[in-house]
């Protein structure tokens, strides 16, 4: 319910891998589910989950759209990716040191995630 009082939404959940090596996207695509529900115009929706390219387009976008009833992306909603960049126990690079990328699925939704 209260996913629609922030102004950006970054889900962050596991894509395990399945026995052929594939991510499991079930976790991405039930936040995208829950998300739509509660979308409001000017929202950002940031998918910071480790996946392939083409993820938050293919996979999440979808059932964002098929939650919410009013939403154009760029217009209404943005939505980017932002992979994570961590790297756990290295002492050498630590998260202040790693950049960070973000891309989105326009050129507005990108300066807003930016």
């Amino acid at each position: 319910r209260r996913l629609g009082e922030a102004d950006a939404v970054l889900i962050c959940v596991p894509t395990p891998l399945g026995e052929h090596f594939e991510p499991d996207l079930s976790y991405v695509e039930t936040c995208g589910t829950c998300i739509g529900r509660s979308l409001r115009a000017g929202q950002l929706i940031v998918l910071e989950s480790t996946t392939y390219p083409g993820t938050t387009r293919e996979r999440l976008l979808p059932f964002v759209l098929k939650a919410c009833t009013d939403s154009n992306v760029g217009d209404s909603i943005f939505l980017a990716f932002s992979p994570e960049r961590e790297d756990p126990g290295n002492q050498t690079h630590v998260m202040a040191s790693i950049p960070k990328l973000v891309g989105g699925l326009d050129p507005a939704s990108t300066i807003a995630a930016s």
